[in-house]
Parts: C-alpha cells; structure tokens; sequence
C-alpha cells in the first residue's frame, strides 16, 4: 500500500476534509446560479478527486459524475 493509499483509507472520515469540500462545494455554487447554469444533467471534470466528497456534494444536486485521479508517481 502506499502512502496515499493509506491516507485515503480513512480520508473522508476526518472532519478537516469533509470540511474543506464542504467549503468548496459552498463556493462552487453561488458562482453557477449566479451565471444562471443548471447543475442538473450536467456532466463535471472533478480532476484530482482524490476520495471524491467534493464530487459526491454535486451528485446531490443533480450532476452526472465525471471523476479523474491520477495517482501519484514513485
């Protein structure tokens, strides 16, 4: 297993990182409704998704999921 493997194991139960995808997520939002996009039936490039809460927080309101994470080299 590597380092980030081990990372990611329990990643989304520590607090600091749901909390930073929730922050994430609260900053995405105002952004689209303010440019008057729909989220539903949209497809997202979540790159670097890592575990994907910031992903799983679009799915919830209606975007079709397009995950992408490149593990790390070495």
């Amino acid at each position: 297993m590597s380092e980030w493997d081990s990372y990611a194991s329990d990643w989304d139960d520590d607090p600091a990182a749901t909390a930073y995808a929730q922050a994430a997520f609260s900053s995405v939002i105002p952004v689209v409704e303010q440019a008057n996009l729909a989220l539903s039936n949209t497809r997202v490039l979540d790159f670097g998704c890592g575990t994907g809460l910031l992903t799983e927080l679009l799915v919830d309101r209606g975007v079709l999921q397009s995950w992408q994470s490149t593990p790390p080299r070495g």
